[in-house]
C-alpha cells in the first residue's frame, strides 16, 4: 500500500498507533481551519455544536461530559455562542429548574458549512476503502475509543 503524498509517516516505518491517530487529528485540524475561521468558530465551539446537532437539546452537565471538560468551560462556550445568537437556553420540560441548550436557526446555518466540510473529509478518507475496510476501520476506531474511555485505563 502506498503512503499518501505528503504524508509524514511512511508505511514501512515503525510507529505507534497513538502517533498515527495524532497525525490524523493534526491533518483534520489543518484541513478544518479555513472553514472554522470562515464560520467564526473555534474547534471547541465546533465540537459543542456538533454534539447539539447530533444529540439535540442538552443540559450543560451532559455537554460537559461529552466535551470531556468541566462544566464551567462549557458554560463559557455556551455563553459566548448564546451572545452570538448561535445557541439558546430553554426550560427543560422534565425539570423546570434545569435549562436545555440548543442550536438556533442561525446556529444551524453557521454550523452547516462546518458539518459539510467534516462530511467531505470523511468521504475523502473512505473513498479508497471498500465497504469491508470501511466497516472494519469504523469498528476498530470505536473499539479503541471505548478502550481508552474505560475508567480502568486512565487509572494506570
Amino acid at each position: 500500500m502506498e503512503p499518501c503524498p505528503g504524508y509524514v509517516l511512511e508505511m514501512n516505518e515503525p510507529h505507534s498507533l497513538i502517533s498515527v491517530l495524532s497525525e490524523i487529528n493534526d491533518i483534520i485540524d489543518e484541513r478544518m481551519i479555513p472553514t472554522l475561521n470562515d464560520a467564526g468558530l473555534t474547534r471547541s465551539q465546533s465540537h459543542l455544536l456538533y454534539i447539539l446537532w447530533s444529540a439535540g437539546p442538552s443540559r450543560l452537565s451532559a455537554l460537559a461530559e461529552q466535551q470531556r471538560c468541566v462544566r464551567s468551560n462549557v458554560t463559557r462556550l455556551v455563553r459566548t455562542l448564546e451572545q452570538q445568537g448561535i445557541l439558546e437556553k430553554t426550560e427543560d420540560p422534565s425539570d423546570k429548574r434545569a435549562r436545555l441548550i440548543s442550536l438556533t436557526k442561525a446556529g444551524r446555518a453557521t454550523f452547516e458549512p462546518v458539518l459539510q466540510e467534516y462530511q467531505h473529509l470523511e468521504h475523502e478518507l473512505l473513498a479508497d476503502l471498500d465497504e469491508t475496510e470501511h466497516r472494519a476501520l469504523l469498528r476498530l476506531a470505536l473499539r479503541a475509543a471505548a478502550i481508552l474511555d474505560r475508567p480502568s485505563f486512565s487509572a494506570r
